[in-house]
């Protein structure tokens, strides 16, 4: 489909796929480490590379505070 090819419809599947990112790793952080912050939210969301995201949810199971997490390579 033409469609499905564009740089519009694929940059809508990248937002949608980094907007799922943020909030499973924000809901799964909440379990871990409690509430995040401003500042956490902010800094998580200022990812935008997918492929990190998904190195900070593999993480997210051996780190022990958001800070640690936010500092995955």
């Amino acid at each position: 489909m033409i469609g499905e090819e564009s740089d519009t419809y694929q940059y809508i599947l990248e937002q949608g796929q980094l907007i799922g990112a943020w909030k499973i790793l924000l809901r799964q952080g909440r379990e871990r480490f409690g509430e995040a912050d401003e500042n956490v939210r902010l800094a998580l969301e200022s990812i935008t590379n997918l492929e990190h995201l998904k190195r900070m949810s593999i993480r997210l199971l051996q780190v022990s505070s958001w800070q640690e997490l936010l500092q995955t390579p």
